[in-house]
């Protein structure tokens, strides 16, 4: 967009009801081309006009109270003013509080470069959330690092839900996971072949129960933000979608072309060890660009870095080793940063189709002469 900047102002208002003279005034004399607010805690029976003039156009995506029951928290808005003809992105919309907005600062279509803006607000835990997740911890599973066994956690829930609950918004707002929840333990698990050989045993992660308690809450988030997102290609970890549907997918296509009197060719891929492999700079690079920016990138910063682990065979352990790539093994975030981590894949096909379960791709093509199997 040439030379041009942004005058852009934006605030987590923690409640806009009570603050809306002097919002208004603020505005006035600031002149800001494009506002962002989270937790606005807006209802219906508050105007655009009682926050902004008629220099902007507003869009708000205010919380439902009646169907969740929260007096307070949610609600994103978004203005600019409307020399920059903004655009609502409606099919860009997840089910997490979010708004997007296409910008344009010139009105010949053709020369200028669209800029896409996000507000988003994801909820912090919650004393119910809290709970129904102790509730749901499974009993059978061993203790992590921490040598915090489940059933204690089961039986004292009473007495830790709330404390767990501010430590996990604590976390959360300031952007720091404690290191022992960051620590796994590795037990190898023989599948066959030498016994000797490392590669032929598979190793299963124990992690801290606490840390993926917390791990379900910013993934019951971060999932409602990304699903709308992830590429139609990608039938892993996906919410009903599986390898059946992958290949029915395929076994379409592959019908269809020979139907029309050609052959399909595939070429089968396995990463191999991909979920170990993945680069920490890169995957936070991307988690930024998808739109993960302040406390919660920090968060995942932490998350993600200076993870550490050791093996534990027959009542003793390794010493400790960092972990330098990779997303954790065992956590419900891993899949989830895979699949994100991997989202942009598709921009190496323009000549094939492709499918993938996870890290298992297949690429494929309708073959009915020589420049085809070249393009394949």
């Amino acid at each position: 967009m040439g030379n041009y900047s942004f005058n852009i102002y934006h605030q987590n208002t923690r409640g806009l009801r009570t603050k809306t003279h002097g919002f208004k005034r603020n505005l006035l004399l600031n002149s800001y081309d494009v506002v962002s607010l989270s937790e606005t805690w807006l209802l219906d029976g508050i105007g655009n006009n009682e926050l902004f003039d008629d220099r902007y156009v507003v869009w708000r995506r205010d919380r439902n109270y009646v169907i969740t029951q929260e007096k307070l928290g949610g609600g994103v808005l978004f203005a600019a003013k409307k020399k920059f003809m903004a655009v609502e992105r409606i099919e860009w919309s997840s089910t997490a509080e979010d708004l997007w907005v296409t910008l344009s600062c010139s009105k010949d279509s053709r020369n200028s470069r669209k800029i896409h803006f996000c507000t988003v607000y994801l909820c912090s835990a919650n004393l119910d959330q809290v709970r129904s997740l102790i509730k749901d911890i499974d009993l059978t599973k061993g203790m992590g690092p921490d040598n915090i066994p489940p059933l204690f956690i089961s039986r004292c829930s009473a007495s830790l839900t709330e404390p767990l609950t501010l430590l996990f918004r604590r976390s959360i707002i300031e952007g720091v996971v404690p290191k022992i929840w960051k620590s796994a333990f590795i037990s190898p698990i023989y599948k066959s072949g030498n016994k000797g050989e490392v590669k032929n045993y598979r190793p299963i992660s124990k992690l801290c129960i606490f840390a993926k308690l917390l791990e379900r809450i910013v993934y019951s988030q971060l999932y409602r933000f990304f699903s709308n997102f992830f590429i139609d290609e990608q039938h892993g970890f996906q919410k009903h979608r599986s390898t059946a549907s992958n290949l029915l997918t395929f076994v379409d296509y592959a019908s269809e072309g020979m139907d029309s009197g050609g052959q399909v060719d595939a070429i089968f891929t396995d990463y191999s060890k991909a979920f170990d492999r993945i680069d920490h700079s890169l995957l936070l690079e991307k988690l930024y660009l998808a739109g993960i920016h302040g406390s919660l990138f920090r968060w995942f910063s932490s998350y993600i870095e200076n993870r550490s682990q050791a093996v534990v065979l027959n009542g003793f352990s390794s010493a400790w080793c960092q972990v330098p790539s990779g997303v954790p093994q065992g956590s419900l975030l891993g899949p989830l940063l895979f699949n994100i981590f991997i989202n942009d894949i598709s921009s190496c096909f323009h000549h094939s189709q492709f499918l993938l379960y996870a890290d298992d791709m297949k690429i494929f093509r309708t073959i009915k002469n020589s420049t085809d199997c070249n393009l394949l």
